[in-house]
């Protein structure tokens, strides 16, 4: 495996980076002709007029990736088998999960919130309750009057949005890692991994009050945890690395081992922290390749759309992306074309939203 892996450094060239951003405002145009190569490969039919009509436009306004290099299956499961056999002898205490944002979570599933509870639980950490009355002064809410106390930037935001921002910040530490100069290359991992989740995570729940299915909260919730067992896959990618036991991996062999472990190390934390069963069915199923169209499988759904329109956004979609899956989603959501792009619109903005709160790159 080792050679192979040296063969890869030393020999493999990183393709250039994609030239699109996200788009602030997607055309109707067909792309161009040098990138109908990597379009989005043509689905099975949809079920209705719809659903092709939402196939047609995403295919038509997200140009796919070039594949990334070929990683031989045995190399990829035998460094998978590492970063597991990692997991298990180094595997987080329950009380790893920052326990504010445990609060804020059980606070959250009860019908009754008050505004006096959530303030209490937020004062216990001054740096999370200054960021709420930055945010709450932020142009984001152009709010006319200064906001000076917890209780009127509850009061201003809402308790939901405050309750989100809070599990956000206290949720941080879960994303980050020591720098550690032997492996910077992972540093900028991280803070997309981050970013990304947050953004997924106000997306879905953005979606889940647009279209008044499932409950947004939990959508929010899932947004940011579907994907957790990502961090640990890095982390012990990086620590392995740092200590010398594996030799540093390019992009795409991280990519690969980290897809593969991501879902079953994900919910082994779930387990682990005791986090309520709803997230850990949406940590579990996001990847089915067919999820029940019914009412209790709708914030799974939604955790499917965003998680993979993000991909496509962002131009970091490649031809494995499981465009099925994103379609069948759409269809259970009842999302046409009009919605599938006010969608990725929202997500640009919740994006920048993102950036402004919690300060990520």
């Amino acid at each position: 495996m080792w050679q192979w892996l040296r063969r890869l450094l030393f020999g493999w060239q990183p393709p250039p980076e994609a030239s699109a951003p996200e788009a602030s405002a997607p055309s109707t145009e067909a792309a161009p002709n040098d990138a109908e190569e990597h379009t989005l490969e043509a689905a099975e039919p949809g079920p209705d007029s719809r659903s092709q009509a939402t196939e047609d436009y995403l295919r038509r306004e997200f140009p796919l990736a070039p594949p990334a290099p070929e990683v031989p299956a045995t190399t990829v499961k035998e460094l998978s088998d590492l970063v597991r056999e990692h997991f298990e002898a180094n595997r987080p205490d329950p009380a790893s999960f920052p326990s504010l944002a445990a609060r804020v979570i059980d606070l959250t599933e009860q019908p009754d919130l008050h505004l006096d509870s959530l303030a209490q639980v937020i004062a216990q950490d001054p740096a999370i309750a200054f960021r709420i009355l930055k945010v709450a002064n932020s142009t984001f809410y152009r709010r006319a009057k200064n906001v000076e106390d917890l209780r009127t930037a509850l009061r201003l935001l809402g308790l939901n949005e405050v309750a989100r921002i809070a599990v956000g910040m206290a949720g941080r530490a879960l994303f980050d890692m020591e720098a550690r100069s032997e492996y910077s290359a992972l540093s900028q991992r991280w803070s997309t991994l981050y970013s990304d989740s947050m953004t997924m995570a106000f997306s879905a729940s953005w979606l889940g009050t647009e279209l008044r299915v499932g409950q947004p909260g939990r959508a929010f919730l899932g947004g940011m945890f579907h994907d957790i067992g990502k961090t640990v896959a890095l982390r012990a990618i990086g620590t392995m690395a740092v200590r010398g036991e594996i030799p540093m991996l390019p992009d795409p062999v991280i990519d690969q081992v980290v897809e593969d472990v991501h879902l079953d190390l994900g919910v082994s934390l779930h387990a682990t922290w005791n986090l309520p069963e709803y997230l850990t069915t949406l940590c579990l199923r996001h990847h089915d390749p067919k999820v029940p169209e019914v009412p209790e499988f709708d914030d799974v759904h939604i955790v499917r759309v965003v998680s993979l329109l993000n991909l496509l956004r962002t131009g970091r979609a490649d031809p494995s992306l499981p465009f099925d899956q994103l379609l069948q989603a759409l269809h259970a959501l009842r999302m046409g074309p009009g919605q599938t792009r006010e969608l990725c619109l929202k997500m640009n903005e919740m994006s920048e939203h993102v950036r402004a709160t919690f300060g990520t790159g």
